[in-house]
């Protein structure tokens, strides 16, 4: 297929030009049964916005779909704000459920705590535990939200009365800056690879503890006892 390369003035100036496949005439230089379309005075598409990409362009896109999977459409008409809230909220509770899950097999397996007196299914241990246990616990998760609050948050006005999208615009979800071991990567791609495997496993934690909760509700014994 033969391409046809004429000269002709746009904007003023003498450009020359590729046509393409038209068989009307060219609006630009008026060749008339040219191969190719011509392109003269086009501008490139302009790079998708981040809020068009799944996820807001947020890692956590893993095999075996690479595309995204949301099939109840959780993340339609959201704004990158409300969808880096959703973000925050899924790795809460998937720290929390990994967090969980470790509890349910240490604490059925090996409980020294208050002289081994606290048995029996893991669902039922916390009405076991004397006071003030259980006080010190709801001052240290406090503490924890507290710092979460400040170092993601927007102020308090906004916290309250902007809901959804107070996250700060500067805050990646999740990235609270805790990191003892050195574990983070510095290399952006290996940090995103980090960060889908984390969600995956805070996704099957989820997944997990939730049918450990309702294995012991039914037979109401531990989880290695069964």
């Amino acid at each position: 297929m033969a391409m046809s390369v004429a000269s002709s003035t746009f904007m003023g100036a003498a450009v020359a030009h590729t046509c393409a496949i038209a068989s009307s005439t060219c609006s630009h230089c008026a060749r008339r049964n040219v191969k190719v379309r011509c392109t003269l005075g086009e501008k490139p598409a302009p790079p998708a916005p981040v809020s068009a990409q799944f996820c807001a362009g947020l890692p956590g896109k893993s095999a075996p779909f690479g595309d995204g999977f949301d099939p109840l459409n959780f993340l339609g008409g959201k704004t990158t704000a409300e969808i880096k809230m959703l973000r925050e909220s899924e790795l809460v509770h998937g720290r929390v459920a990994m967090l969980a899950t470790l509890g349910f097999v240490v604490g059925e397996t090996f409980n020294p705590l208050f002289g081994g007196s606290i048995t029996g299914p893991a669902i039922n241990q916390f009405q076991q535990v004397p006071q003030p246990f259980w006080e010190l616990v709801v001052l240290a998760i406090g503490l924890a939200e507290g710092f979460r609050i400040n170092r993601g948050w927007g102020s308090p006005a906004e916290a309250f009365f902007s809901i959804p999208g107070v996250l700060k615009e500067s805050y990646t979800p999740g990235t609270l800056g805790y990191d003892p071991l050195g574990l983070k990567p510095t290399n952006s791609k290996e940090l995103d690879e980090m960060a889908t495997k984390e969600l995956n496993n805070g996704r099957l934690a989820m997944i997990g503890i939730a049918g450990m909760v309702v294995q012991e509700l039914i037979t109401q014994t531990p989880i290695f006892g069964q």
